[in-house]
């Protein structure tokens, strides 16, 4: 019986320690720098304001709630200081199966 909780034990802690092991080494690939091309610099800085719509995809319907009043109360106000705004929106898509 103390042979089999023991092994018991070593694959537990086997399986734990091989875990630690492979979220250290995750975590040391995720913050090695790209060895891509650099991003050049610009002598303006250029301000835009990035309105992912997803209302009807998070709520199921068109809401009345006040988080999103407020999203198109901060668009009109972008809208008149000139900042460029990107808007998205979802859209039905229409799969014949």
């Amino acid at each position: 019986m103390k042979k089999i909780l023991k092994r018991i034990f070593l694959s537990i802690a086997s399986i734990i320690g091989i875990g630690i092991i492979y979220l250290f080494y995750y975590d040391y690939q995720a913050g090695i720098i790209t060895s891509g091309d650099k991003i050049p610099e610009y002598d303006t800085v250029r301000s835009a304001l990035l309105i992912v719509d997803i209302q009807e995809a998070t709520t199921g319907k068109v809401s009345d709630n006040k988080q999103y009043i407020l999203k198109n109360i901060m668009l009109e106000k972008f809208k008149s200081s000139g900042v460029s705004i990107i808007k998205t929106s979802e859209f039905l898509r229409i799969s014949s199966l």
